[in-house]
């Protein structure tokens, strides 16, 4: 296990002197990576444990949206053929605005009356503690517990907001992929290249801690989207977030699919 702060043998006085023991602790002391909160903080372990899959075995693994190369790092020479699926036309329009960060901060300091002008009327996909700063927000469905959801189809919808992780989940997998850098990462606002966009945003210094990152934030975007089913549907999705994602290449007729503030690298 990682060395995350956390000495093994000093447990028992770690968990009798925290204010609030947590209640899963069973499954803290049985993970493989822990790392332990800092400041304000420090009473809280996040941790995580590797799924192993049986070396006897021949496993297929279908995924819309963890990227090849993240297996490729868990998994190594256990990875024996992949197979990728190119993006295919979709009926339905997917336009996105990234003129605003639409953070949980920048939501704060939005007024409804200005998203709902933006919003339409239409059902929208947020964070769970913002659903009452955005109109029509969706109650049971929000970023970090997407998958799954069918009732959406065919529906037009919104998307807002920048779907961010918990920096430890970040660090976490990392851990797992055995990618994870010595010391503390830095992060800071940055400009970087990606899906053939050039942008700012907090992200990683670490190139691999940059790229889980990013790609996580991707993958989010992607659940939400796909709620509408837009490949097979003829809807309108309106994608509100400062991240640039890679969906919306596709141009049909006239209509403007893509509108972003991002630079084209």
């Amino acid at each position: 296990m990682p060395d995350f702060g956390v000495d093994y043998g000093q447990w028992t006085q770690l968990l009798a002197d925290m204010t609030t023991p947590p209640e899963n602790i069973i499954d803290l002391l049985n993970a493989e990576y822990v790392l332990r909160g800092h400041g304000k903080r420090r009473d809280t372990f996040y941790f995580a444990r590797q799924t192993h899959f049986p070396i006897d075995k021949k496993i297929v693994i279908l995924s819309a949206t963890v990227p090849i190369r993240f297996y490729e790092m868990m998994f190594g020479n256990r990875i024996r053929e992949t197979f990728s699926v190119e993006p295919v036309e979709r009926r339905g329009t997917i336009i996105q605005h990234t003129g605003k960060s639409y953070s949980r901060s920048s939501l704060r300091n939005t007024s409804k009356r200005q998203l709902k002008r933006k919003l339409n009327g239409n059902p929208a996909i947020t964070f769970a503690d913002s659903l009452d700063k955005v109109p029509s927000a969706l109650d049971g469905i929000y970023f970090g517990n997407l998958s799954g959801y069918d009732w959406l189809k065919n529906k037009d919808i919104n998307v807002v907001g920048t779907p961010y992780h918990n920096n430890a989940l970040y660090r976490l997998a990392a851990e797992a992929m055995g990618r994870a850098p010595r010391g503390t990462p830095q992060m800071d606002y940055r400009e970087i290249s990606r899906n053939g966009f050039q942008f700012k945003m907090n992200v990683y210094a670490n190139d691999d801690l940059q790229d889980i990152q990013c790609s996580l934030i991707e993958s989010e975007l992607m659940q939400a989207v796909g709620r509408a089913r837009a490949l097979r549907c003829e809807v309108e999705v309106n994608v509100f977030a400062s991240y640039p994602s890679r969906l919306p290449m596709r141009s049909r007729g006239d209509r403007i699919l893509f509108r972003t503030e991002a630079k084209r690298s």
